[in-house]
């Protein structure tokens, strides 16, 4: 089995919100089906500025490689930097590793990291559907609407 291709060359923006749109498709295909899959959202559009250049979004790309071979797995890049990986099956000891190795990767940040639980969610579709649409629905908003949508939540 092969793991997901984590793509290492910057997308373009309509690469980006097409992976959104694949994304939302995914998550409504599985509302509509019943078919339960698991979901890791990045919400790394959260981070600051100096904890989000280049190399450590591509550490991070590197911490979910535990998840790349989890069944079916995918990975989607957002417009905003966020990143999703949804699987079917619990992959437990793949998701454990991959949390635990995204958050290593900011251990030494002394408060300059937002609360993990800010930073990384793990959802269950269909049942947290509507969580994961709207961080695709608010990484397609234009940047100037980002204060607006975290306000709403």
């Amino acid at each position: 089995m092969s793991g997901i291709a984590l793509r290492h060359l910057p997308a373009d923006d309509d690469e980006l919100r097409a992976e959104a749109g694949r994304l939302r498709a995914l998550v409504r295909d599985s509302v509509a089906s019943g078919i339960g899959r698991r979901s890791l959202l990045l919400r790394l559009s959260r981070l600051p500025e100096e904890l989000a250049r280049p190399h450590h979004l591509q550490l991070v790309r590197s911490a979910l490689d535990p998840l790349s071979y989890a069944d079916r797995a995918r990975l989607f890049r957002l417009p905003n930097g966020d990143l999703a990986v949804v699987w079917r099956g619990e992959a437990v000891e793949a998701l454990r590793a991959s949390v635990n190795a995204v958050l290593h990767l900011f251990a030494d940040t002394h408060g300059r990291l937002p609360d993990p639980e800010e930073l990384v969610f793990t959802l269950r579709l269909p049942e947290q559907a509507d969580a994961l649409l709207q961080a695709v629905e608010a990484s397609l908003a234009p940047p100037e609407c980002d204060a607006q949508v975290e306000a709403a939540q």
